[in-house]
C-alpha cells in the first residue's frame, strides 16, 4: 500500500510540472513564429521594394505584323462541256491536260469505220478532259444563295480514249477571257474587316511568293465571319483542275513596335505602359493589339527604341534604377 501512494504522487508531481509547462511553450513558440513572420514580412517588402527601384525593362522594337488564315475558297467560272458528235472511237490531239487553247483548235477526233470527225475548240480557253459532274450546277447562284458553307466537290475523273456514243462528254472548255471569282467566309477580325472596308483582300495561292489583290464585290454578314464574292486579277491555268483551294488569306499589315503583353496594363480605364525617361518611370496611353500570348503590337503611343517596365502589373510612377 505504501509503494502505491509513493507511486500516485510521484504521478501527481508530473502532472503538474506540465501543466505549469505547457503555457510557457506556447508563448514561447507564439514568439519564434511572430520573429520569423516579421522576418519574412520585411524581407518580402524589402524584395518588393528593391524590385520596384530595380524593375526589369524591355526595348519597344520596329515590327510588321500580318494576320494570316488559312481558309477554303471556291473558285466560279463559265465553261461549255465538249461533246462526242457522233458514235466512235475517240482520240485525243495533245499529251497536256489541262492547257490553253484557241478558237477552232483541234481537240480530239472522232471516227468509226468510214467516218471521222475532228472536234474543234468553240471558244480560246483552257481545254481539259476531266471532268467532275459539276459541270451544270457549279455556279455563282448555287455557291452563293444555296450554300450555307464551302461545298466539296467530287474528285475529277478522266476521260479515256476509246468507244463513246454520240453525246457523250469528251471534256470541257473553261473560256477565256473571263473574270475569276472566288466564294470565301473570312473571320471577323479587326484586320479582314478593315480590308472588306477598302474593297480588296490580300489572298496568297502558293506557299511561297507575294500575295495578290483580289476585288471584294459583296460580303455579308454570317454570325461572326462574312461571306465574301471576289474578282481575283489573274487566272493561271493551274488553277483548273480544282474548284476549292486552301488559299492564305492575309490582312491589311499593320505597322507599329513590337513589346511583351506583360508591359501593358489598364489604369483607370486606359490602355497603357510605364515609359522609361532617365531615372523615371511615367505612365503612358497607348493603342494597339495582341497578336499572341506573348507580344504586343503597339501601333500608336510608342516608338521604337523606347525603354518600358517589362513587368507592368507590378510597375509604378516615380524614380528607379536601371543598374
Amino acid at each position: 500500500m505504501r509503494t502505491d501512494g509513493v507511486t500516485a504522487g510521484v504521478k501527481g508531481r508530473d502532472d503538474g510540472k506540465r501543466a505549469v509547462l505547457r503555457p510557457r511553450g506556447i508563448i514561447y513558440w507564439g514568439i519564434a513564429a511572430a520573429i520569423v513572420l516579421s522576418g519574412a514580412w520585411l524581407f518580402l517588402a524589402w524584395q518588393g521594394h528593391y524590385r520596384a527601384i530595380h524593375p526589369e525593362i524591355t526595348w519597344a522594337t520596329p515590327w510588321i505584323y500580318e494576320e494570316r488564315h488559312t481558309l477554303e475558297i471556291a473558285l466560279v467560272w463559265r465553261e461549255e462541256v465538249i461533246a462526242a458528235p457522233m458514235d466512235g472511237m475517240v482520240r485525243y490531239r495533245g499529251a497536256r491536260f489541262p492547257r490553253r487553247v484557241r478558237k477552232g483548235e483541234a481537240l480530239a477526233t472522232v471516227a468509226t469505220s468510214g467516218e471521222s470527225v475532228v472536234v474543234r475548240a468553240p471558244s480560246a480557253g483552257y481545254w481539259t478532259r476531266s471532268l467532275d459532274g459539276e459541270e451544270e450546277r457549279w455556279t455563282y447562284s448555287y455557291l452563293w444563295r444555296e450554300c450555307r458553307d464551302i461545298p466539296d466537290p467530287p474528285a475529277p475523273r478522266r476521260v479515256e480514249e476509246g468507244r463513246v456514243r454520240r453525246g457523250d462528254p469528251l471534256g470541257k472548255i473553261v473560256v477565256l477571257p473571263q473574270e475569276l471569282r472566288g466564294v470565301v467566309y473570312v473571320p471577323a477580325t479587326p484586320s479582314l474587316l478593315r480590308s472588306l472596308r477598302e474593297g480588296s483582300l490580300l489572298v496568297l495561292p502558293w506557299e511561297e511568293g507575294q500575295p495578290v489583290k483580289a476585288t471584294v464585290r459583296i460580303a455579308l454578314e454570317k454570325g461572326l465571319r462574312r461571306k465574301v464574292l471576289c474578282a481575283l486579277p489573274l487566272f493561271p491555268v493551274s488553277f483548273v483542275p480544282q474548284r476549292v483551294h486552301s488559299w492564305i488569306i492575309q490582312g491589311s499589315p499593320k505597322r507599329g513596335v513590337r513589346i511583351p503583353q506583360s508591359a501593358v496594363t489598364i489604369r483607370s480605364g486606359r490602355r497603357g505602359v510605364f515609359v522609361v525617361t532617365g531615372a523615371e518611370a511615367v505612365f503612358r496611353e497607348v493603342e494597339g493589339t495582341s497578336v499572341s500570348r506573348e507580344d504586343f503590337l503597339v501601333t500608336q503611343g510608342l516608338s521604337p527604341g523606347e525603354i518600358v517596365l517589362e513587368d507592368a502589373g507590378r510597375g509604378r510612377e516615380g524614380r528607379i534604377k536601371l543598374w
